[in-house]
């Protein structure tokens, strides 16, 4: 026997659409048990600007209100996740791809590459691209022989001389050549995991383990709950996994063929705050959660 349809509590939400809350009715089991959404930053959460628009920021809050959690994860810098939102920071955050878990500036996770496993991959970089530039993130901080444009607040050094744990190393791909490329990876260091963004234009090096669908489960673990507990939202390669995992993954409309076919549903692209559509449907369609979660 078929499960009775989820009643839709329509308010005056406009960020309710219908389309989407017609694919979902096929996901009425797993709404029943969603508590938690995992959801990117970049041209996701975050508009084309980098800004946090006014709809989306009203659905998230909706969201925790009735009782859900949001974790953050994105493949930028704790610093930088920080920067959004002063009440969003109160949050967990996976930040480097998956290398990293923190709540409240508190960091309950780290998955880094060792110092030698480090300068494996400097060596792998050079040795294809002997002037490339590329940021080297550990514990928070960024190294780099030179500023750069996007990256102007790098601590300057010669990569070659660093003794650290990296939690990513990254390049621009613009900057190599299809046989440097390739030279690359041919010779990826053992331990390590390549990540190649078109979308973003980065080339990004990182312990094997790193993954955000990994931290995830380790999170979800940690807080009593599975896979079958969230729903994830995403657009890029790094979110492939975590996608595909969740027991409802949603990219936006945008998103690299790769989280397209990994998603359960598609919404509009993040200048049409597709996350807060996701939400505001979600939210009508199930209702609040049965258990609220600890802020």
């Amino acid at each position: 026997m078929m499960a009775p349809a989820l009643a839709t509590r329509r308010t005056n939400h406009t960020c309710f659409d219908p389309v989407i809350a017609r694919q979902l009715d096929g996901f009425q089991d797993h709404l029943r048990h969603v508590r938690i959404a995992f959801c990117d930053m970049d041209d996701t959460l975050l508009d084309g600007r980098k800004q946090f628009p006014r709809r989306t920021e009203q659905a998230v809050r909706q969201w925790l209100d009735a009782g859900y959690e949001l974790v953050l994860a994105t493949g930028r810098p704790p610093r930088r996740a920080r920067e959004v939102s002063e009440w969003l920071n109160l949050r967990p955050m996976i930040c480097y791809n998956g290398c990293w878990i923190e709540h409240r500036e508190h960091v309950q996770y780290r998955r880094q590459m060792s110092p030698e496993t480090t300068q494996a991959v400097i060596s792998c970089l050079l040795d294809a691209c002997p002037e490339l530039w590329m940021g080297i993130e550990s514990h928070d901080v960024l190294y780099a022989a030179q500023p750069q444009e996007r990256w102007p607040h790098a601590i300057l050094c010669n990569p070659a001389d660093l003794d650290v744990e990296a939690a990513k190393i990254f390049c621009r791909l613009s900057h190599l050549t299809e046989t440097q490329l390739q030279a690359i990876r041919l010779t990826a260091p053992p331990g390590t995991r390549l990540m190649e963004s078109a979308k973003y234009n980065l080339l990004q090096f990182m312990d094997q383990s790193a993954d955000k669908a990994v931290a995830a489960a380790w999170w979800l673990d940690q807080n009593g709950k599975d896979m079958g507990n969230c729903i994830a939202l995403g657009d890029d390669t790094n979110d492939v996994r975590l996608l595909s995992e969740a027991a409802i993954g949603i990219a936006m409309s945008d998103a690299v063929p790769d989280a397209i076919a990994a998603s359960d549903i598609t919404v509009r692209n993040s200048e049409s705050e597709g996350v807060a559509v996701a939400l505001t449907t979600i939210l009508e369609l199930a209702g609040p959660a049965r258990f609220p979660t600890a802020g």
